[in-house]
Protein backbone atom coordinates (compact mmCIF):
# COMPACT_ATOMS: atom_id res chain seq x y z
CA UNK A 1 0.00 0.00 0.00
CA UNK A 2 1.20 3.48 -1.04
CA UNK A 3 1.49 6.57 2.21
CA UNK A 4 -0.51 9.11 0.87
CA UNK A 5 0.33 12.75 2.40
CA UNK A 6 -2.19 15.34 2.10
CA UNK A 7 -2.39 19.46 2.32
CA UNK A 8 -5.93 19.16 3.81
CA UNK A 9 -8.12 17.05 5.90
CA UNK A 10 -10.11 17.01 2.60
CA UNK A 11 -7.30 15.40 0.78
CA UNK A 12 -6.65 12.94 3.72
CA UNK A 13 -10.49 11.58 4.07
CA UNK A 14 -10.57 11.12 0.61
CA UNK A 15 -7.16 9.43 0.13
CA UNK A 16 -8.71 6.98 3.15
CA UNK A 17 -11.72 6.74 1.05
CA UNK A 18 -9.87 5.53 -1.84
CA UNK A 19 -7.54 3.05 0.06
CA UNK A 20 -10.39 1.61 1.32
CA UNK A 21 -12.54 1.19 -1.96
CA UNK A 22 -9.55 -0.52 -3.04
CA UNK A 23 -9.41 -2.87 -0.27
CA UNK A 24 -12.79 -3.50 -0.39
CA UNK A 25 -12.50 -4.32 -4.10
CA UNK A 26 -10.12 -7.54 -2.94
CA UNK A 27 -12.20 -10.63 -2.99
CA UNK A 28 -12.62 -12.01 0.77
CA UNK A 29 -11.74 -8.70 2.75
CA UNK A 30 -14.92 -7.81 3.54
CA UNK A 31 -15.66 -11.76 4.80
CA UNK A 32 -11.86 -11.35 6.89
CA UNK A 33 -12.63 -8.11 8.12
CA UNK A 34 -16.25 -9.65 9.94
CA UNK A 35 -14.18 -12.65 10.86
CA UNK A 36 -11.58 -10.55 12.61
CA UNK A 37 -14.05 -8.45 14.19
CA UNK A 38 -15.93 -11.54 15.65
CA UNK A 39 -13.54 -13.47 16.99
CA UNK A 40 -11.77 -10.70 19.10
CA UNK A 41 -8.33 -11.02 19.67
CA UNK A 42 -5.79 -13.77 20.34
CA UNK A 43 -5.10 -14.41 23.70
CA UNK A 44 -1.13 -14.09 22.87
CA UNK A 45 -2.35 -10.25 22.06
CA UNK A 46 -4.29 -9.38 25.39
CA UNK A 47 -2.31 -8.00 27.97
CA UNK A 48 -4.54 -8.26 31.02
CA UNK A 49 -2.75 -5.56 32.82
CA UNK A 50 -3.82 -2.77 30.54
CA UNK A 51 -5.83 -2.33 27.23
CA UNK A 52 -5.27 0.65 24.81
CA UNK A 53 -7.77 2.88 23.64
CA UNK A 54 -8.79 5.42 21.35
CA UNK A 55 -10.47 8.46 22.14
CA UNK A 56 -11.11 11.88 20.54
CA UNK A 57 -9.42 14.70 21.07
CA UNK A 58 -10.92 18.03 19.24
CA UNK A 59 -11.09 15.94 16.07
CA UNK A 60 -8.34 13.61 15.87
CA UNK A 61 -7.73 9.92 17.86
CA UNK A 62 -5.98 9.70 20.85
CA UNK A 63 -4.15 6.67 21.83
CA UNK A 64 -4.45 5.63 25.73
CA UNK A 65 -3.38 3.33 27.96
CA UNK A 66 -6.38 1.67 30.63
CA UNK A 67 -3.44 2.60 33.62
CA UNK A 68 -3.45 6.22 32.60
CA UNK A 69 -7.38 6.48 33.34
CA UNK A 70 -7.70 7.72 36.90
CA UNK A 71 -11.66 7.89 36.60
CA UNK A 72 -14.24 7.51 34.74
CA UNK A 73 -17.85 10.07 35.52
CA UNK A 74 -20.77 10.12 33.72
CA UNK A 75 -22.78 13.70 33.99
CA UNK A 76 -25.97 15.01 32.91
CA UNK A 77 -25.97 11.41 30.50
CA UNK A 78 -22.45 12.33 29.08
CA UNK A 79 -19.31 10.23 30.09
CA UNK A 80 -15.84 11.30 30.77
CA UNK A 81 -12.95 9.51 30.52
CA UNK A 82 -9.85 11.55 33.11
CA UNK A 83 -6.41 10.37 32.70
CA UNK A 84 -3.75 12.12 34.29
CA UNK A 85 -3.57 14.49 32.23
CA UNK A 86 -6.47 15.20 30.45
CA UNK A 87 -10.56 14.75 30.30
CA UNK A 88 -11.52 12.97 27.32
CA UNK A 89 -15.56 13.30 26.33
CA UNK A 90 -16.68 9.60 25.03
CA UNK A 91 -19.43 8.76 23.50
CA UNK A 92 -19.30 5.06 25.02
CA UNK A 93 -22.04 3.87 27.87
CA UNK A 94 -20.14 2.59 31.33
CA UNK A 95 -21.24 -0.78 30.20
CA UNK A 96 -18.64 -0.70 27.36
CA UNK A 97 -15.84 0.41 29.58
CA UNK A 98 -16.50 -2.29 32.09
CA UNK A 99 -16.39 -5.00 29.68
CA UNK A 100 -13.06 -3.95 28.12
CA UNK A 101 -11.07 -2.45 31.36
CA UNK A 102 -9.09 -4.92 33.85
CA UNK A 103 -11.78 -6.15 35.98
CA UNK A 104 -8.50 -6.24 38.98
CA UNK A 105 -8.00 -2.58 38.77
CA UNK A 106 -11.49 -1.09 37.85
CA UNK A 107 -14.13 -0.74 40.02
CA UNK A 108 -17.53 0.47 39.97
CA UNK A 109 -18.33 2.17 42.80
CA UNK A 110 -21.28 4.73 42.42
CA UNK A 111 -23.69 4.77 39.07
CA UNK A 112 -22.07 7.80 37.92
CA UNK A 113 -18.38 6.88 38.85
CA UNK A 114 -16.01 3.97 37.50
CA UNK A 115 -12.76 4.32 39.36
CA UNK A 116 -8.79 2.97 38.72
CA UNK A 117 -7.98 1.52 42.44
CA UNK A 118 -4.21 1.95 41.98
CA UNK A 119 -4.86 6.18 42.03
CA UNK A 120 -7.02 5.57 45.36
CA UNK A 121 -5.00 7.77 47.95
CA UNK A 122 -7.55 7.45 51.23
CA UNK A 123 -10.98 5.65 51.88
CA UNK A 124 -13.74 6.30 53.99
CA UNK A 125 -16.88 3.96 53.97
CA UNK A 126 -18.61 6.30 51.88
CA UNK A 127 -16.07 7.84 49.70
CA UNK A 128 -12.67 7.98 48.68
CA UNK A 129 -9.97 10.10 47.25
CA UNK A 130 -7.95 9.64 44.11
CA UNK A 131 -4.51 10.80 43.16
CA UNK A 132 -4.90 14.96 42.58
CA UNK A 133 -7.17 15.40 45.33
CA UNK A 134 -10.37 14.17 43.59
CA UNK A 135 -13.24 13.06 45.77
CA UNK A 136 -15.53 10.41 44.44
CA UNK A 137 -18.69 8.91 46.45
CA UNK A 138 -19.01 5.30 47.30
CA UNK A 139 -22.51 4.49 47.22
CA UNK A 140 -24.36 2.88 49.90
CA UNK A 141 -25.42 -0.25 47.29
CA UNK A 142 -21.67 -0.43 46.33
CA UNK A 143 -19.95 -0.19 49.95
CA UNK A 144 -19.52 -3.70 51.21
CA UNK A 145 -18.67 -4.93 47.71
CA UNK A 146 -15.83 -2.67 47.38
CA UNK A 147 -14.28 -2.64 50.53
CA UNK A 148 -14.21 -6.51 50.04
CA UNK A 149 -12.51 -5.66 46.83
CA UNK A 150 -9.99 -3.86 48.84
CA UNK A 151 -8.97 -6.14 51.30
CA UNK A 152 -8.43 -8.79 48.08
CA UNK A 153 -6.02 -5.96 46.92
CA UNK A 154 -4.60 -5.84 50.06
CA UNK A 155 -5.03 -1.82 50.37
CA UNK A 156 -7.12 -2.36 53.69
Amino acid sequence: MKIIICESSVDSANAVKSMIKELLAQKNVEADIEIFLNSGLPDNMINSDYVDFMLSDSGCYVKIRSDEIVYIESRKNVLYVNTVDRRYKTGKRFDYWQSRLPDKQFYRVHKSYLINTKFITAYKRDSLVLKGDINIPVSRSHQSAFRKRLKELGMI
